[in-house]
Order: structure tokens, then C-alpha cells, then sequence
């Protein structure tokens, strides 16, 4: 029986095309790649005693079948849900509410159904890197994780209450302020697609009290303190090995908050660098607590210590690897290819 290497993407992610050539490389398996704008047709899925299995179509010519499956590499994305709409007699303004409750089941049913699939994809026997559980990261919960393996972290607070949070203001020298989920979205506006940011900001006393000016009732949000640093390490994280990158964002006035606010005419130094052992350590012991196997870490350096800032499952890797030569794709296509991991 054929098997393949199985990748659920982003469309257009260039990291996941990297990855397939260096597993076309050693052709030894077929890849299929399914992107989050590729629509299911059918889905099946068995559960009886002896195995549970699923098998999923998006064309006449892509079917994916779990028995088929040498290796899984979730990367982002979602199986797509195929919308089915209520019938037409439902449309009627008057029956507008009905007719959303019907579509919003229809929806639940399939992220149900799905959800096993991802289940499967996790807990079977098919080696993955990567999984779409991994999504339902908490920034929070991660922070007190961190703690709990010996990391330091900034201290942080999260209300919406005005007295409290002057308080911490008055407490701390620095503020910074950021999303407690996701930094920013994006929504579908006729033909258009929208997007808004929620960037980390400097907020000082003034800021705060010039905001809350005459609104007492917002949403609770992230403060840190604010911790001046030398520079900042990108470490990711693949099956207990990690790449780390220092990033000089401090000598820019654009990204010294934050190297994500990218100066692309005036690019940051970023340069390879080694943990050191007892922070590695650290990195591996909240990975395996936190039950990822892949991820991308923001760390900090004060000149002293090493601060833990936040993990994203599936974060960015392609720029790190190229900047450092560390040849990333390459070790996750072997992976892929191998399957010497044991769970």
C-alpha cells in the first residue's frame, strides 16, 4: 500500500514549499498538501473496536485515507468548512433567526466532526509535527507554566478596572500593553478583506488616565511590566532540539519595543546564538508540559537574566533558519521522511 507525508498549510506558505522540496529531495515518499482555502467534498469516519480510521476527499482526484498516512505535519490552517446553506423558505426576514441557528448547527456539526480527525491525526500511531490543538495556546496559561519550570516573567497584570490598574501603574516604572490572544484578525467585508492590529504599546500614567478619561468600562487587558532589554532571542523548537536567534531590535527606535514593528529599510542585526544550558532546559521542560512538539519562543536578555515572553505553536521559522543557516526545512523534512521520534 502507497503511503505519503500528509501537510495541512497556509495557502502560499513558502516555508511549507521549502519543506516538500527537500522531502521530493530524497523521493522516497509522495506528499499531499492540503491548504486552508481547499474546500472537503466528502468526509468519513469509522469508530469500532478494533481501529478508528477517517478518510477525507477534496477532489476527484485527492482523497486522504488514515491508513495511508506515513507521517503528519500540521503547519496552520483548517480543513475548510464546506458551507451548506438552510433552505431557501428559511431566508425570509422574518425567519432570519431561525435560519442562522440552522447554519451555525450545520457549522458546529462539521467542527465536530473535524475535531476527530484532528484527534486521530494526534493520538494515532501516525508520527506529526505540529497540531491544530496546539491553536488553543493560552497566553496566560503558558506564562504561568513558564514560571512554574523556572522562568522568569515579566509581571503581569490583566483587568478592566481603572483603580487596579493605576495602581500597577504607579507600581511599576514602564508599561507595556498588549492583546491577551492574538495580536490582531481579519474579517471578510463584501469583496474586501479587513484587517486591525492590536500592537504592543509603551503606556505611560498620562496614556492610561487620558484613555480612561470619563469611560470606566473597557475590555480587560494585558499590562507588563516594562523590562529594558539588551536584545532578543527567537528560539524554535523542533522534538527537543532548538535554533536561536539574537535580535539587536534595541539600536532601533522602531522595533525597540518590539521587533515585530520590522524596519524593513533598516533591517535588525540577527545573529545565531546558543542558549545557554540551563535555559534550554527550561525551553524543553515547557514544551513538554505544555504538550508541544514544535513551536516558536520569544525570549528576552537584560544584560543578566532571561525573561520568558510567549510561544506560538506555529510560528514563524523560514527567516530565522535562512538568517542562521540552520537549514530548518531540511531537519524537518528528515523527520518527516524518518519518523524516528517516539512519542
Amino acid at each position: 500500500m502507497m503511503k505519503y507525508i500528509f501537510i495541512l498549510a497556509q495557502d502560499g506558505d513558502i516555508s511549507v514549499d521549502d519543506v516538500i522540496s527537500w522531502i521530493k529531495k530524497h523521493n522516497e515518499y509522495q506528499v499531499v498538501r492540503i491548504n486552508d482555502t481547499d474546500n472537503i467534498l466528502n468526509i468519513n469516519l469509522s469508530i469500532e473496536q478494533s481501529s478508528s480510521d477517517f478518510s477525507v476527499t477534496i477532489s476527484e482526484n485527492v482523497t486522504i485515507h488514515s491508513n495511508q498516512i506515513h507521517s503528519y505535519w500540521y503547519r496552520r490552517g483548517q480543513f475548510a468548512y464546506n458551507k451548506i446553506e438552510s433552505p431557501s423558505y428559511f431566508e425570509k426576514s422574518k425567519e432570519f433567526a431561525l435560519s442562522k441557528a440552522i447554519n451555525d448547527f450545520y457549522e458546529k456539526e462539521w467542527e465536530f466532526a473535524i475535531d476527530f480527525v484532528h484527534f486521530l491525526l494526534k493520538k494515532s500511531n501516525i508520527f506529526n509535527i505540529g497540531s491544530f490543538f496546539d491553536n488553543k495556546n493560552n497566553k496566560l496559561t503558558t506564562l504561568q507554566i513558564a514560571k512554574d519550570v523556572g522562568f522568569l516573567i515579566p509581571k503581569t497584570l490583566v483587568s478592566n478596572d481603572v483603580n487596579v490598574i493605576r495602581t500597577f501603574f504607579c507600581q511599576n516604572e514602564k508599561i507595556i500593553s498588549k492583546a491577551v490572544r492574538s495580536p490582531g484578525g481579519l474579517t471578510a467585508f463584501g469583496n474586501k478583506i479587513l484587517t486591525f492590529s492590536f500592537p504592543t504599546s509603551v503606556l505611560t500614567i498620562t496614556d492610561f488616565d487620558r484613555i480612561t478619561s470619563g469611560n470606566t468600562k473597557f475590555q480587560p487587558t494585558l499590562f507588563q511590566k516594562y523590562i529594558d532589554k539588551e536584545f532578543e532571542i527567537r528560539t524554535f523548537y523542533l522534538n527537543k532540539k532548538t535554533y536561536s536567534m539574537a535580535i539587536f531590535s534595541q539600536n532601533n527606535e522602531k522595533t525597540k519595543i518590539d521587533f515585530r514593528n520590522y524596519d524593513y529599510e533598516n533591517p535588525n542585526r540577527c545573529v545565531p546564538y546558543i542558549l545557554p544550558e540551563e535555559v534550554n532546559l527550561k525551553v524543553v521542560q515547557l514544551m513538554e508540559k505544555l504538550d508541544y512538539n514544535t513551536g516558536s519562543l520569544d525570549i528576552i536578555f537584560n544584560g543578566q537574566d532571561y525573561f520568558f515572553l510567549e510561544v506560538n505553536p506555529a510560528g514563524q521559522f523560514g527567516w530565522l533558519s535562512k538568517h542562521c543557516n540552520y537549514y530548518i526545512e531540511k531537519e524537518i523534512a528528515k523527520q518527516l521522511i524518518e519518523v524516528r521520534y517516539e512519542k
